[in-house]
């Protein structure tokens, strides 16, 4: 008897392994739904702006294999290449990387010449591998990326800091 009166004094509630589980459970459920929602926008326009600088880079050194200029521009919704054609024109790059590249919602891209100055979205890549210094800012409620190449055709992309943003005049509008 003195075993069913010792139980029966216990406090009714949850052992610590049954709290812990169900903390355990929890956190793989919020884990899975975070996973699903997919990436936060800083991380995405992170992306962004990685493929833009791997995209440039490409860019350059295609024109030097191919002994063709190539040129690059910022369209509605995103960006693009071009390789001249026998008319003098220019047609769409078909290359897998250098092919049109849609931008996601509220992404803005914005061309800066070596003094940064504000130019016009077009670059051109020459056969000669002699390229202008420029700087493109990658820009939406995720941050603000700063992607810049060189006379030597060296592309990096940075975040860029907060009070550089500041100084330069909002981005055109891309969508």
């Amino acid at each position: 008897m003195a075993i069913g009166s010792a139980r029966s004094a216990q406090a009714p509630g949850f052992t610590l392994v049954e709290v812990l589980v169900t903390l355990a459970v929890l956190a793989l459920g919020l884990g899975l739904v975070t996973l699903s929602l997919g990436h936060d926008r800083s991380a995405q326009l992170r992306q962004e702006s990685d493929r833009l600088r791997s995209a440039l880079e490409h860019a350059a050194a295609v024109a030097q294999w191919r002994r063709l200029d190539l040129a690059f521009e910022v369209i509605d919704g995103g960006y693009r290449f071009l390789r001249p054609n026998a008319d003098g024109g220019w047609d769409v790059e078909t290359d897998e990387l250098l092919g049109p590249h849609a931008l996601p919602p509220a992404t803005r891209i914005d061309a800066r010449g070596a003094a940064g100055a504000s130019i016009a979205p077009q670059l051109r890549f020459r056969a000669s591998g002699r390229n202008d210094p420029f700087t493109l800012i990658v820009e939406s409620d995720g941050g603000r990326w700063r992607v810049a190449a060189d006379p030597l055709n060296r592309v990096a992309a940075e975040l860029d800091a907060p009070e550089a943003a500041a100084a330069i005049p909002s981005a055109t509008a891309v969508r």
